[in-house]
């Protein structure tokens, strides 16, 4: 079982230091085992940076036109209209890219 220590640890081991700006694409379920699970790997993530580094990842939203703009195809006015905008607060991650990107979103201080 996986604690946020030792994830803090494996992170700082890759080359992660203080401040540095970390872009993260990753499976819990390759993770393996974690204790408290989604939260302690992103409490890992944002410690391993510190309070002056910056954690992202890759998080579209459940509502994106992205399937209808691939290709640089363009949505019209009247299509446009129907997407809600995005909203960090209200707006639920993209499945497909997996929990982790979920509890990135919703983390006290994401932007």
């Amino acid at each position: 079982m996986h604690t946020r220590k030792a994830i803090t640890e494996a992170i700082r081991k890759l080359g992660v230091q203080t401040g540095d700006l970390l872009m993260v694409h990753a499976s819990l379920k390759a993770i393996g085992p974690v204790e408290g699970g989604a939260e302690t790997v992103v409490a890992a993530l944002r410690s391993a940076v510190g309070p002056t580094g910056t954690v992202m990842g890759y998080a579209s939203w459940d509502r994106s036109p992205y399937e209808e703009t691939l290709n640089g195809a363009r949505l019209d006015d009247k299509a446009r209209r129907t997407w809600p905008p995005f909203d960090p607060a209200t707006a639920g991650t993209y499945r497909g890219f997996g929990l982790l990107n979920q509890f990135l979103v919703q983390a006290p201080g994401a932007r």
